[in-house]
């Protein structure tokens, strides 16, 4: 497969935070923003492009560009680099799920593994921990197929081993109101819920440890509940439905039969 970006590749590596971004912006119609000049911004991880990221990626997509493409150093596409960036550690969140919601109307391809590890978007949201664009891509039918979907690269965890494994509790949430499988095995025949919550060094990472233990026995409790409630409604209706007649007797039916 051909990668444009991999003919023109650009060198952003040296930017910092001095760099003049509006600049660079104002003279799109000089020099247009291709997706090889997007991706060499977000390769940076400069603060300025990540404020800026909104912006970018919306006068990037004005052009002719083919959504799907990759990224061949990061190997990541566009899909990809809006998970990441809509993570709570950036602040950016409503911005993030702006970029998705554009990207979802462009028809980008929500199933796209990246290039080198083979995430996919809901493996992206579990380990950068970006709760508000995992929940907006699992309401899309596509998403939800992905859902309990293995990564080779990670030992074969889902979505839930890597957000159990990060702490990223409202991450977690959201993967298992959608349905997550919390008894698949990895590799290493880990659970998401019992093995793949890390031993904690500080005390924070303790009382995320306990938040997010907290949350998985409740969502398990109220599946139990939820099951225990099904059950006692088929019981009473098969109770109810099913006419108790003693041999010999009477039976009235319609039409005064």
């Amino acid at each position: 497969m051909q990668h444009l970006s991999l003919n023109n590749f650009i060198d952003y590596s040296s930017i910092d935070d001095s760099i003049n971004l509006e600049d660079f912006i104002s003279n799109k119609n000089d020099n247009p923003i291709t997706l090889t000049k997007l991706f060499a911004l977000l390769r940076t991880g400069n603060s300025i492009v990540h404020k800026n990221f909104t912006k970018l990626v919306s006068l990037t997509l004005e052009n002719e560009v083919n959504i799907d493409e990759f990224d061949v150093i990061t190997g990541m596409n566009l899909l990809h680099f809006t998970c990441k960036y809509g993570a709570k550690q950036f602040g950016h969140e409503k911005e993030a799920i702006q970029v998705m919601n554009l990207l979802i109307e462009k028809g980008i391809n929500l199933t796209a593994q990246c290039l080198w590890i083979k995430m996919n978007c809901l493996h992206y949201c579990a380990f950068f921990d970006s709760p508000s664009i995992c929940e907006l891509l699992l309401r899309q039918s596509k998403v939800l197929k992905l859902l309990n979907q293995t990564c080779a690269s990670f030992k074969n965890g889902t979505p839930l081993h890597l957000a159990c494994s990060a702490l990223s509790q409202s991450t977690v949430q959201f993967l298992l109101q959608a349905g997550a499988n919390k008894e698949i095995l990895d590799d290493q025949q880990r659970t998401p819920a019992v093995d793949c919550i890390p031993k904690s060094n500080t005390q924070e990472q303790q009382d995320m440890s306990d938040k997010l233990l907290v949350l998985l026995r409740n969502q398990e409790s109220k599946q139990q509940q939820q099951s225990s409630l099904i059950d006692s409604i088929i019981s009473n209706a098969d109770n109810q439905n099913v006419p108790q007649f003693q041999i010999g007797e009477r039976v009235r039916l319609a039409n005064n039969k």
